[in-house]
């Protein structure tokens, strides 16, 4: 199964899990649906990647999504989508952190509202590798 087909199982999972009250399971679900195609726009785009010292205290999600920040600033050129894009993705990750290692409970309002960035930024995301692809 490609990363393509996960991110679209993890947004049809969010759903089903909001649908059945599982809020912090949906967030996840959202979240991962992103992670999955930043991953692989990064593959698509190995130009783009940059020696990173192991010694860092930055993590792996970090690293990626600040590689995609590197080349979303080169390849679109609106600044408000831009901005859009690293906001919406960074709102999406805080909430996910919350929901899988805080005691907070994720309210249902929360998890769509994740949810509907998600679907937008998986949108962007796909056109962003759309790009690379052709």
């Amino acid at each position: 199964m490609s990363l393509i087909e996960k991110s679209e199982q993890n947004i049809n999972a969010a759903k089903i899990l909001i649908n059945n009250k599982f809020f912090s399971t949906s967030v996840h679900a959202s979240y991962y649906a992103c992670f999955q195609l930043i991953i692989l726009i990064n593959e698509k785009y190995p130009s783009n990647q940059i020696k990173i010292d192991n010694n860092e205290k930055q993590g792996t999600h970090e690293k990626r999504i600040n590689l995609l920040k590197i080349l979303i600033d080169t390849k679109i050129q609106d600044t408000k989508q831009r901005k859009k894009i690293i906001q919406d993705l960074f709102q999406i990750k805080k909430v996910r952190k919350t929901a899988d290692y805080e005691n907070t409970l994720i309210q249902q309002d929360t998890a769509q509202h994740v949810l509907q960035q998600s679907i937008t930024l998986t949108k962007s995301l796909k056109k962003l590798l759309y790009e690379t692809i052709h």
